[in-house]
């Protein structure tokens, strides 16, 4: 199989799981888990809801903050990149004017050059 249907196949798996498990993943699944509040659980914020919480939620939770740090390092790397990118495309954009510029005045039009003053 070539690398573009691997990818793709990838691509279909990951919108499925992730698609499956945001619509089974509801608040009677963290009350199953032991947990009363999630929103507070999720950011480590201390609660008394939060008490009977075993190993499953503390998976849950490290899933949680893996996925969102995963996710704001690619969002850094992108805007890392894109910045140089687009500068260093202008750069050069304005290289090629200013060589097209002068390639025009070295038609049949153009004044002539100076010449070297032959050696005496």
């Amino acid at each position: 199989m070539r690398n573009a249907w691997w990818i793709l196949l990838a691509l279909v798996l990951g919108l499925t799981v992730g698609a499956l498990v945001g619509a089974l993943w509801t608040p009677q699944t963290w009350a199953e888990l032991g947990v009363q509040d999630p929103g507070a659980y999720l950011a480590a914020r201390p609660s008394d809801g939060n008490a009977q919480a075993g190993l499953a939620a503390g998976a849950a939770r490290f899933v949680a903050r893996l996925n969102t740090f995963i996710g704001d390092a690619f969002v850094r790397a992108l805007r890392m990149l894109a910045v140089p990118i687009v500068l260093f495309t202008l750069i050069a954009g304005f290289a090629t004017l200013t060589e097209q510029a002068r390639a025009a005045h070295a038609g049949p039009d153009a004044p002539p050059s100076p010449s070297p003053t032959p050696p005496a």
